[in-house]
């Protein structure tokens, strides 16, 4: 009876060694993907020296010599901390992010959710919107996002050659493939924000489907007009909807149900002059209105560079 208390104890103690060691090799894995802030770089795509200093916070200072470099840097800097949230947001703008899901995605039920949401990214089609809306920028615009992007392709270079596990934990949990980043993929993102915060059209189509069924009058007792003058006019949908087709245009439109009344509210943001400020220097404060995530939606950074 003893014997076997010695080897279930003995048992017990090296199954507990071997999770502790599995434990301990995932971590060394894991945090390989951490980014290490300190060292120096030498790297092409910059025209001279820069500089990334971070405070207690990890928040990037950037110190460069033009505002291209400094792009260059942010870029670095934003792959350095961001890259699963970029190649996130970049995959579900292209309507690519069942491919990043894989197995994992199948196995854990979530297959048809991820494709449903890259067939409203590809009906949007903001991979396309970002090109033609590149064809319209100036060159200097087109500079910096490209400099930008050689900043991001810099870090996931190091990521590479250094074998730094994905560059992020989740990459290298899922094993996704990481591609170059482009000057499309930031338009796309951009777009891709709009998109998600763009919760305006659907209280206006909602007027619009009862501007259709009941007319202005009645409709103004539902949409009531606020006391303080707008600062935007928006244009009138009452003409449109109510036409000889009015009813046919609601329900080719809103189809049966009209969408949810959206509250009232929006963004702000206040700034003070330096000569206002117990500090000296100017105050700027803003409140966005979402949610809170992890990571955080905005991402701060400090670029300074001469103005030519």
């Amino acid at each position: 009876m003893k014997g076997m208390s010695r080897l279930l104890r003995i048992a017990a103690l090296s199954a507990l060694v071997g999770a502790a060691a599995m434990a301990g090799l995932a971590y060394l894995f894991a945090s390989r993907s951490l980014p290490s802030y300190s060292g120096d770089l030498i790297v092409d795509g910059v025209s001279g020296e820069v500089e990334i200093v971070r405070d207690r916070r990890a928040v990037p200072h950037i110190f460069a010599q033009s505002e291209a470099d400094a792009l260059f840097a942010l870029g670095y800097a934003h792959a350095q901390d961001r890259l699963w949230q970029m190649e996130l947001r970049r995959r579900l703008a292209e309507g690519r992010l069942s491919e990043l899901a894989g197995d994992w995605g199948r196995s854990s039920g979530r297959r048809d959710a991820l494709l449903r949401l890259d067939l409203a990214a590809r009906s949007l089609d903001l991979a396309g919107r970002a090109e033609r809306s590149m064809k319209a920028m100036r060159p200097e615009t087109l500079a910096l996002l490209e400099a930008y992007a050689d900043g991001v392709n810099a870090w996931l270079g190091r990521v590479d050659e250094e074998s730094l596990g994905g560059g992020a934990p989740e990459l290298l949990f899922l094993r996704a493939e990481v591609e170059p980043w482009t000057p499309v993929d930031s338009v796309a993102a951009f777009k891709l924000q709009a998109a998600m915060r763009s919760t305006g059209v659907f209280s206006e189509l909602t007027r619009a489907r009862f501007l259709a069924s009941l007319g202005p009058e009645r409709s103004a007792d539902l949409f009531p007009r606020r006391a303080s003058p707008a600062l935007m006019a928006l244009p009138s949908y009452g003409a449109e909807a109510q036409g000889g087709d009015g009813a046919k245009f609601a329900a080719t439109l809103f189809g049966a149900a009209p969408a949810p009344f959206a509250a009232d509210g929006g963004s702000n943001v206040w700034a003070a002059a330096s000569s206002r400020s117990a500090t000296r220097a100017p105050l700027m404060a803003s409140d966005p209105h979402l949610p809170l995530t992890a990571p955080g939606l905005w991402y701060a950074a400090r670029l300074s560079f001469p103005r030519p």
